[in-house]
């Protein structure tokens, strides 16, 4: 016996696969043509008087079965890393990015337990926050050739000129890898620059994304993480994202921040030394 509920869930997801690759993508066609087979063995899917349940026979349970694994592990690869040189690094971006689409056409967690829409939106943010963190620590560690101390220079010198806040503190003390996302988000966009860049809204996107990961990582209990021990962001743009599920406006953003970094790496790139100017 099937829950009417679920069975719904599955047509959703079906549409959210058409709409995502078009009609005539090899996936669409495959589902379309297994829910056809499916209805025309047992008809739409129609509430009875089991108290909303819909009674599928062992023969459709296959079919219907079948239509669940397709569509677990769906994605696409959206943005790719060419960029990235050293092969390892780029398969795991790679990696992160077509979890993060799968996320939005899985329909269970790897316990079994069906995904709510929160649930699937936080996963998505998730995984774009690691290739956002990804790429944060590229980026610095090939401009400061993996040294700890060349970065804490550097922050320490802005620090001086007043323009990194007096409330953020560099609480790391061995790897560029360790330092609190925001304040390097907040380093990258902001504050190593001569000249404001007018990165404002992508600051902004990328400070909301990495909120909403923590709701999923970290279990916070906050409406914004203060892991930085800087200013904490405004959550307004968080809370809005996540009511919306706003998957488009995060991969649009994320995009954005991907070409921001490719653009940043081209610039270093041929001009490293051990001294690298900030």
């Amino acid at each position: 016996m099937e829950d009417k509920e679920f069975y719904e869930v599955i047509y959703d997801k079906i549409g959210q696969v058409l709409k995502s690759k078009g009609n005539n993508h090899p996936d669409s066609v495959q589902l379309m043509n297994r829910l056809n087979t499916l209805h025309a063995k047992n008809g739409i899917a129609q509430p009875g008087n089991t108290g909303g349940f819909v009674v599928i026979p062992p023969s459709i349970q296959i079919e219907l079965n079948t239509i669940r694994e397709h569509l677990e592990f769906r994605g696409d690869i959206s943005i790719h890393y060419d960029f990235i040189k050293e092969d390892h690094w780029r398969k795991q971006l790679l990696a992160d990015n077509i979890r993060m689409e799968n996320t939005k056409l899985r329909m269970k967690g790897d316990d079994g337990r069906l995904f709510s829409d929160i649930e699937q939106f936080r996963m998505y943010c998730k995984y774009a926050c690691f290739q956002i963190e990804f790429l944060l620590n590229y980026y610095f560690n090939q401009c400061y050739n993996f040294d700890f101390q060349l970065f804490k220079t550097a922050f320490d010198s802005l620090k001086s000129m007043g323009k990194i806040p007096t409330n953020y503190e560099l609480r790391e003390s061995k790897y560029i890898n360790r330092v609190a996302l925001e304040l390097k988000l907040q380093f990258f966009l902001t504050w190593r620059h001569d000249v404001p860049n007018k990165q404002d809204a992508l600051l902004e996107y990328m400070i909301a994304i990495k909120n909403i990961r923590n709701l999923e990582s970290h279990r916070a209990v906050e409406k914004n993480f203060g892991a930085s021990g800087g200013a904490l962001s405004k959550p307004k743009l968080d809370e809005t994202l996540s009511n919306d599920r706003d998957f488009k406006s995060v991969y649009l953003w994320l995009d954005n921040f991907v070409s921001y970094t490719r653009n940043e790496l081209k610039s270093i790139q041929g001009n490293k030394s051990n001294n690298p100017k900030v």
